[in-house]
């Protein structure tokens, strides 16, 4: 079945629709994309925390335990489950673009820590369901902004950098990313240059 929906500012036009469940609206503003929030509300359904209180943060750097067993069978599973859906929603989410980097990294073992890690996502959801991403009406732009960083040794363990950054066009965000690097840099330096 093929649904179409013409959207526009127009008055015969609808204001919002759904394209691969991501909410595509117009306002007097511009334009308006949230991911798709039923992601979000499994994710905290699937770790049993809708009575848990939300973090501020979807990710925190910790030093990394000497001893960090393997989760069991099942919670491998759940863990990589969970893990999955959370990088999908991180497409329309540059606010967990880090977070579910560093969960993806441990899908082959998951860990203690690494549960621990997708609980504490699953807290940021309850904290904020929702991100709307604003494409303001805007004069036209005729170059590209780009933006990156990264953090030298950022990993403990591997001592791999992250690089991260933004792609915009005037204000309106076309691009964004979070990586591991795959060459260990031996200076910031290095590791900027890595991410440029």
């Amino acid at each position: 079945e093929i649904k179409t929906c013409m959207i526009g500012e127009g008055d015969h036009l609808s204001k919002e629709t759904k394209i691969l469940n991501r909410i595509i609206r117009v306002t007097e503003q511009g334009w308006e994309i949230e991911a798709d929030p039923r992601h979000g509300e499994l994710i905290v359904k699937e770790l049993g925390l809708e009575k848990s209180r939300g973090l501020s943060t979807p990710g925190v750097d910790e030093p990394v335990p000497d001893e960090d067993p393997e989760l069991e069978e099942w919670r491998s599973t759940k863990f990589r489950s969970v893990a999955a859906r959370a990088n999908y929603l991180a497409l329309d989410r540059p606010d967990l673009q880090f977070a579910v980097k560093e969960l993806c990294r441990s899908m082959s073992r998951p860990t203690e820590g690494s549960w621990k890690k997708l609980i504490r996502l699953g807290k940021y959801h309850i904290h904020r369901p929702r991100l709307v991403l604003h494409y303001r009406w805007q004069d036209q732009v005729t170059e590209l902004n780009t933006f990156s960083d990264a953090n030298w040794a950022g990993c403990l363990k591997s001592r791999k950098s992250t690089s991260g950054g933004v792609i915009k066009l005037g204000d309106h965000l076309l691009r964004s990313w979070s990586k591991t690097q795959t060459n260990i840099a031996l200076s910031s330096a290095e590791s900027e240059f890595y991410a440029t």
